[in-house]
């Protein structure tokens, strides 16, 4: 197998935070890849029913609804739609790499597969939450920059904070009844507290994360773009910042960070249409968290063996828990 395949494994892997583990991971990853070795340290083995040309020099990862095989040799990476699984983040991941996404994130190489596949070209990059500290900061902050004048702005549009919430009620209402209801309490609320308060839009990378930013000592990039769409502005800066994605309670994380900027309104997110008052800075909380409740009813429709139900329940207990917060500080 072509070693060049698992580079960015090797540097994902070879890295801890922790200095005196460092040495002896990046041995035991190196380890890992290096035959006869390998075969003893693998957990898995299986086989490709027939030949597939220079199979040394790929690798195919698995993935929920899609494959990728690393191909470095071409200097390409494809990315494979998964039969029977929805399609919506394919199409939307396309869109966004074949539009503004594609100064940030590495070159599109266009569809392959009759559409059931795209190429990228590969890059090679260590994941911002696999460096030390201060440098996932200047990756954090470096790619928050990029991301913003290349992708946030040209794609900007404003609208009225209660017109856009009774848009996202509608499209929660459409994923889950439950859901629905309680996010027309949130918007109800947020459109007395306020009122006519203007809101930037822009295309969103949604899944905006340490672990999607991938760094090298001169370049960095901005991958797996596949929950791309127009949100708020706010939503891509907060979900890297308040670190939701890997939170135990997507509720609570949120709560502390509300009250975090209400305490200190000095960290709240600069944007491109400004926060002003706090009744503006409520009626984009109150987005922020109805946009995080689609996020996650729409990846539990995504996800193998999903629970619906349980997943209903749960964001529309959270929206619940949500305009219970506000009222009581309304209060």
């Amino acid at each position: 197998m072509d070693s060049a395949c698992f580079e960015n494994i090797v540097r994902e892997f070879s890295h801890a935070r922790a200095w005196w583990r460092r040495g002896v991971q990046a041995a035991y990853v190196r380890a890992a890849i290096q035959p006869p070795i390998r075969k003893w340290l693998a957990q898995v083995h299986f086989r490709v029913s027939r030949d597939i040309p220079d199979a040394n020099q790929q690798l195919l990862i698995g993935g929920r609804n899609r494959f990728r095989i690393i191909r470095p040799s071409a200097g390409e990476s494809v990315v494979i739609a998964k039969d029977g699984f929805p399609r919506q983040g394919f199409r939307r991941e396309v869109a966004a790499r074949e539009g503004y996404a594609k100064a940030v994130a590495p070159k599109f190489l266009g569809i392959r597969a009759h559409g059931m596949a795209f190429a990228e070209a590969y890059f090679v990059g260590t994941p911002a939450n696999r460096l030390p500290s201060p440098l996932a900061s200047q990756a954090r902050h470096d790619a928050c920059q990029k991301l913003v004048e290349a992708v946030h702005r040209p794609t900007l549009r404003n609208l009225l904070i209660s017109e856009y919430g009774a848009q996202l009620a509608v499209t929660l209402s459409e994923l889950s009844s439950a859901a629905g209801a309680q996010a027309q309490l949130l918007v109800d609320w947020a459109e007395r507290v306020c009122g006519s308060a203007p809101i930037g839009l822009a295309l969103t990378h949604g899944d905006f994360q340490n672990g999607n930013i991938l760094v090298t000592e001169h370049d960095l990039r901005i991958i797996d773009w596949e929950t791309a769409t127009e949100r708020s502005q706010l939503y891509d800066l907060v979900t890297l910042s308040a670190d939701i994605r890997l939170a135990a309670d997507g509720f609570e994380t949120w709560r502390q960070t509300v009250t975090h900027w209400l305490e200190c309104p000095e960290q709240v997110p600069q944007l491109l249409v400004p926060i002003d008052g706090r009744g503006s800075l409520l009626g984009h909380a109150v987005v922020w968290w109805l946009e995080e409740a689609i996020f996650q009813l729409e990846e539990a429709r995504t996800g193998f063996q999903a629970d619906p139900v349980a997943s209903d329940q749960s964001v529309a207990t959270g929206l619940s828990q949500a305009h219970q917060f506000l009222e009581m500080l309304a209060g």
